[in-house]
């Protein structure tokens, strides 16, 4: 839409879609995703509104919406690369709106996407647009397969296939879906034991309802004879310790910032917009992916948990959660193990190291040397500060401040020793930068 005032732009697909399974005569989820400009063209005077953030500096800004028609969720996510001497950060919204959509819409409708203008001119360019529906996922029962049986797939290489994510448990191998003409990773599961079975379904309980950009898709499952495999979305970069670790890839500055918000991002919807609460029990490098654009996908569920969201909030695994976010963001700022081994010594843990360097007031000497300093110092060491926090703000909280929406957490001179604090004391504290 051009640069007028009071004006409307839309773009609708030609074609009534379906918004209901036809077998089981239930609502699809549904996902869209888009990506925009707004410019004012310099001018002083724009937007007729408050919003979340200024989006008239001609950044490109992305927005997901998805409905999950198991739990009647509608969640938005608004992404914004803002740019600043010469790096970008992404500013990460959140919204979710609990909404039937059988009362709302009939089953066959009409989709699209608009803009509009008021009393102000500016620019809106509408770079992208998808539209997507799919079935909500049932329990997996003995016998049953989505996305067709095992036979519908063709494995590379020898055996099961081509193993590419090896430090999950089970294996992954790189598989091909003739039908789909795409790549996926499997995982393969033995099961030789009522244990096995048992984390098999609950895998795919859990996830198979789960929908965000940063958490690997659950494409489908099958069984074959004494094996059970999980078929996710394929992850061309690998995992993000390979990356970090591998010595293949090399992670610039920017995309290990937004690496660290997409995990955060994935965070706050276990936590906060789904149904109920889920415990990851497994936020490790090795378990978060990294897709073709460089975004973070949190995968591996199998030893996940969902429990209501009060007990949640009070449970101490959820601390655990907590603790290994932490740890992830600062493997991602210095570019080391969470345990660095040296020859002829014992781990050393990367908790501790990067204390001792918050104790000599040197925290940024911790950045990772591999990036010869190229990077963002504030984001280094909010990555860092955020880090050693032993008690964390709420996940809202970590994302204002991973944005510079509120002010860094403030760090006790040495490391703190939790046990010996009485239930009340709370080790984090905000205050107004200087």
């Amino acid at each position: 839409m051009q640069s007028y005032t009071s004006s409307v732009g839309r773009v609708t697909y030609p074609e009534q879609i379906n918004l209901w399974d036809d077998s089981s005569n239930e609502p699809k989820d549904f996902t869209t995703n888009f990506s925009f400009v707004v410019s004012s063209n310099q001018s002083s005077l724009y937007g007729d509104e408050k919003w979340w953030t200024n989006v008239t500096q001609g950044e490109v800004c992305n927005c997901s919406i998805v409905y999950n028609s198991r739990n009647n969720i509608l969640k938005v996510s608004f992404t914004e690369n803002k740019l600043g001497g010469g790096d970008a950060t992404q500013i990460i919204q959140h919204l979710s709106y609990h909404v039937n959509i059988t009362d709302q819409l009939s089953k066959s409708v009409t989709v699209g996407i608009s803009a509009a203008t008021g009393e102000y001119t500016e620019e809106h360019t509408l770079f992208s647009w998808s539209f997507s529906t799919s079935t909500s996922s049932p329990t997996p029962s003995k016998g049953h397969s989505k996305k067709g049986r095992i036979n519908t797939i063709l494995l590379e290489g020898t055996g099961i296939g081509t193993e590419v994510w090896p430090r999950w448990f089970g294996g992954f191998h790189k598989g091909y879906f003739k039908g789909l003409n795409s790549y996926a990773a499997m995982k393969r599961i033995s099961a030789g034991s009522a244990q096995s079975l048992k984390e098999y379904a609950e895998e795919v309980t859990i996830i198979s309802q789960l929908r965000h950009m940063n958490l690997v898709k659950l494409a489908g499952w099958c069984h074959k004879k004494n094996d059970l495999f999980l078929i996710y979305e394929y992850m061309p970069n690998g995992s993000l310790d390979s990356c970090l670790f591998g010595g293949e890839k090399f992670l610039p500055w920017k995309v290990r910032y937004n690496v660290a918000l997409g995990l955060a991002s994935a965070w706050l919807y276990l936590q906060e917009e789904c149904e109920k609460f889920v415990f990851h029990r497994e936020i490790k490098s090795s378990n978060i992916m990294v897709d073709s654009n460089f975004s973070a996908k949190l995968g591996d569920f199998g030893l996940a948990r969902q429990v209501d969201h009060e007990k949640g909030s009070q449970s101490s695994v959820g601390e655990s959660d907590t603790f290994s976010f932490g740890v992830v963001l600062l493997e991602v700022a210095t570019g080391r193990k969470a345990i660095h081994h040296k020859d002829m010594e014992g781990g050393v843990s990367l908790v501790e190291w990067a204390w001792e360097h918050h104790g000599l007031r040197n925290l940024l000497a911790a950045a990772d040397p591999n990036l010869c300093a190229e990077f963002d110092v504030q984001q280094t060491e909010c990555l860092l500060v955020v880090g050693l926090c032993k008690t964390r703000p709420s996940i809202r909280q970590v994302i204002k401040v991973l944005n510079f929406e509120a002010p860094f957490p403030i760090l006790p001179p040495q490391i703190p020793v939790l046990n010996n604090l009485p239930p009340t004391t709370n080790m984090l504290v905000f205050t107004a930068s200087p």
